[in-house]
């Protein structure tokens, strides 16, 4: 069985990733160096912020371009990006949050917030 064929992003996919990226850039701006900081296992200034999210290679490089667009911006913060496929994600992300090692910034959808 052959591979599905990938294409070029198309305008209207394009449009539709600007919604997604606008949320992300507020929710990295939110995360930045004047935001308070919550009762994570580490203090302010140690290490990277860890945004991870899940979805195709085409959301992986939508969500990096917004990270790169916000560093610009922010040239002092540093992401560490953990782009994850959505099987296995939540099961990940609650283990993760049982251990007290869950990310800065993550993506949820669907159903899983309310769980």
């Amino acid at each position: 069985m052959s591979s599905p064929r990938r294409t070029a992003p198309t305008r209207r996919s394009t449009l539709l990733a600007l919604p997604l990226g606008a949320l992300t850039l507020g929710t990295l701006a939110a995360c930045g160096p004047n935001a308070s900081g919550g009762s994570g296992g580490s203090s302010e200034g140690e290490g990277p912020l860890r945004f991870s999210w899940w979805g195709n290679p085409e959301r992986a490089a939508t969500t990096q371009a917004v990270i790169d667009l916000f560093l610009e911006k922010n040239p002092e913060q540093e992401i560490g990006a953990e782009p994850g496929d959505i099987s296995g994600y939540f099961d990940k992300l609650a283990t993760s949050v049982a251990a007290g090692d869950e990310p800065d910034v993550i993506t949820m959808g669907g159903a899983y917030p309310a769980e």
